[in-house]
């Protein structure tokens, strides 16, 4: 059973290096519009256009992802 905090069970293989914005939601489990919202505000995971598509590093979006722990 996938949880949707666990976001190395929804990255797709590791061979895939770039995700869209669509992809990079479900991973993170948020919206796209979160991450629309967090790159306008410029405190979201770093975004690259390859062909004119905005996508994300896999490894950074979830390096950016860990990074936003809260201690309980």
């Amino acid at each position: 059973m996938q949880h949707k905090g666990d976001v190395d069970s929804l990255a797709p293989a590791r061979s895939a290096q770039f995700v869209s914005r669509k992809h990079a939601a479900k991973i993170l489990g948020c919206s796209v519009r979160h991450l629309e919202d967090v790159q306008r505000r410029g405190v979201g995971p770093a975004t690259y256009d390859i062909g004119g598509a905005l996508r994300y590093d896999l490894e950074e979006l979830i390096a950016w992802a860990r990074s936003r722990r809260r201690a309980a």
